[in-house]
């Protein structure tokens, strides 16, 4: 999921844009479509009340990749993100922010954009070098 959130998140008026595998079936986008526009429950229906505008919903094929503090995902020629988590001073452990309200989680590990380029649904977005977030979720009604 894309969000563009102008001002304070909490404010509202998000412009929303689903990505979806292009391997997913009909009713697997059906599905996914419940999930994220929070007909589900679970946490996107915290978020749902917040979103103004749909942008659209694209079916590209994604990648993800995992390397301990590295994390990336492409999807089609849309999204080319990676970002470093940020190194604690615990070997072996990363940067966190603990006990937020975050969709994925109480916990995020703060890191770097190293690359960080969105082209979809009408916006041009390039956060390389700049702040970013990580975290592992496992959303479910």
């Amino acid at each position: 999921m894309l969000a563009d959130t102008p001002g304070q998140m909490i404010e509202g008026n998000w412009r929303v844009g689903l990505f979806l595998d292009d391997t997913t079936s009909e009713p697997q986008r059906a599905a996914l479509g419940a999930v994220f526009s929070g007909a589900q429950g679970g946490p996107a229906a915290l978020f749902a009340p917040l979103v103004g505008e749909l942008l659209g919903v694209e079916a590209l094929p994604i990648a993800y990749a995992d390397d301990g503090r590295r994390h990336s995902v492409r999807i089609g020629d849309a999204v080319d993100i990676e970002v470093e988590d940020f190194a604690a001073a615990e070997e072996g452990k990363v940067m966190t922010l603990n006990g937020i309200g975050h969709p994925a989680g109480p916990t995020l590990a703060m890191g770097l954009g190293v690359r960080s380029r969105i082209q979809a649904f009408g916006l041009d977005v390039d956060n390389t070098g700049k702040n970013a977030h990580s975290a592992p979720f496992a959303w479910q009604a």
